[in-house]
């Protein structure tokens, strides 16, 4: 047998394999958009696979998914509560860490801080009562008139 005909062979089987690895890997960002409330656990992970991260509080399952769009990282947050969906949360990598150093404050007056640190669009985000993804801490004033 040829080196090129055994060349062929590889690159062939090479390109089965990886044809197989990706088609078979589900995407979040694809199976997000037929995400829905009252789903049960197997159908998140067929829809999403498997989470990047998963946590359990105050008596609810928390996964998280990470992809791309536009160039940007994005996190998905499902919570479940007796095995199904009862929320889903999808934010940005800046807006995530925002609301982590916000969440971290160990007073009022440090959240009020960082929080001023924060841009008004950023504010607006995290910190509107609206928001789906923002802080729901009623201590806080709109910061923004200050």
């Amino acid at each position: 047998m040829s080196i090129k005909v055994k060349l062929q062979g590889k690159i062939l089987g090479l390109g089965l394999i990886w044809g197989l690895l990706t088609g078979c890997a589900s995407t979040p960002q694809r199976g997000l958009e037929k995400l829905e409330v009252g789903m049960d656990k197997s159908q998140v992970v067929e829809l999403m696979g498997s989470p990047l991260h998963s946590q359990r509080q105050k008596g609810q399952d928390i996964w998280t998914y990470r992809y791309f769009k536009d160039d940007q990282e994005w996190f998905t947050r499902v919570t479940f509560k007796q095995g199904r969906v009862i929320d889903v949360e999808s934010t940005d990598q800046a807006t995530l860490r925002a609301r982590q150093q916000l969440e971290e404050a160990s007073s009022l007056e440090e959240f009020e801080e960082r929080a001023l640190r924060l841009s008004p669009e950023e504010r607006s985000r995290l910190l509107a009562p609206s928001s789906s993804d923002g802080l729901q801490n009623p201590e806080v004033e709109d910061l923004e008139k200050e």
